[in-house]
């Protein structure tokens, strides 16, 4: 069971987080915040080279000192009553997503659209190359005798001509996919086009804390999921505001969701 306080365990960076938990926080919870210190502690202790790979430490505790407060905000209360009153056990499991799974999906997202970036600028390059040297090659067949010319000359002309028409349509089909709102919820990545905008992860969060008490409890607690992104990131949401960013992403649902 978790202390009432939790103490740094060391001074190295960035240092073990530290939670005083109320008393009506449930063993159940409790339990989830157990696994999650021993983890991080875990990760503590990971060798450096490994650490300097990827700080998984760091990053465990980044997500838990941003999301800590859901565990000790008296306005939290009522919420976690009721989710432990509809099921413990999925509640148990919606705190676990909250410290290891939301978040994570929000990088995982970002760092998808970020790579199709790159990969259509490098497509664009390739493109450009292939163009080019195809140019070059038919001004060398044209202008000069050809002491160097081989016997694929034609034959690599033509290549390239068909790859650069083939890679173009490719491209342009790619660009018209992202501009899709499927693009947007890869693997129920429901990230807002406006990724960048500072309203963009509580958004995320309300999406995702949406999705998962309809698919865990059958019901879209609208007013609940805007009350826990305002705990976390101190805003002002109301559930009519929830009701409204949750809308575009109710076909991710699954067949057996109950929302009318």
């Amino acid at each position: 069971m978790i202390p009432v306080t939790i103490k740094p365990i060391d001074p190295d960076k960035p240092p073990f987080p530290e939670i005083t938990l109320p008393k009506w926080i449930s063993p159940g919870i409790q339990s989830v915040l157990d696994k999650h210190f021993e983890l991080m502690k875990t990760q503590k202790k990971a060798p450096i080279k490994i650490r300097e790979m990827f700080d998984l430490y760091a990053y465990l505790v980044r997500i838990f000192n941003k999301i800590k407060i859901v565990f000790s905000d008296n306005r939290m209360k009522p919420i976690w009553e009721r989710l432990e009153s509809l099921s413990p056990e999925k509640t148990a499991d919606f705190a676990s997503k909250l410290l290891h799974r939301i978040e994570n999906d929000y990088d995982g997202g970002l760092t998808l659209i970020e790579k199709h970036r790159a990969e259509i600028f490098s497509s664009e390059r390739v493109i450009a190359a292939a163009n080019k040297l195809r140019d070059e090659m038919e001004n060398y067949q044209y202008w000069f005798y050809g002491h160097m010319l081989q016997d694929n000359h034609s034959d690599l002309i033509s290549t390239l001509e068909t790859f650069a028409q083939n890679t173009s349509e490719s491209l342009h089909q790619f660009k018209e996919h992202i501009k899709d709102d499927d693009y947007m919820f890869c693997d129920l990545w429901p990230i807002t086009r406006q990724n960048k905008d500072k309203n963009a992860l509580p958004i995320f969060y309300m999406r995702k804390i949406y999705l998962i008490f309809m698919e865990s409890f059958g019901m879209p607690m609208y007013a609940n999921a805007a009350e826990i992104v305002n705990v976390i990131f101190n805003t002002a949401y109301t559930e009519n505001h929830a009701a409204k960013y949750c809308k575009i992403v109710r076909p991710l649902l699954h067949d057996n969701s109950k929302e009318k």
